[in-house]
């Protein structure tokens, strides 16, 4: 084997920071949607168990 052959190229280091920014990106971007649907639902309960507001009525009888 020739003296090129046995020796592989080196990774960067870039390419390593870049996997781990994206692989951080995409936590952060499932953490944003899993906090987005637990505000989502959270508002429904809030909406689901508020009181129906009280709406006074006047009813005056009509003669003719």
């Amino acid at each position: 084997m020739s003296q090129t052959q046995s020796q592989r190229p080196k990774r960067s280091h870039t390419f390593f920071m870049k996997v781990i920014l994206a692989v951080f990106v995409l936590i952060f971007l499932r953490a944003l949607l899993v906090l987005v649907f637990i505000r989502n639902m959270m508002i429904g309960k809030f909406l689901a168990n508020m009181p129906e507001s009280a709406n006074p009525v006047t009813a005056l009888e009509v003669k003719l």
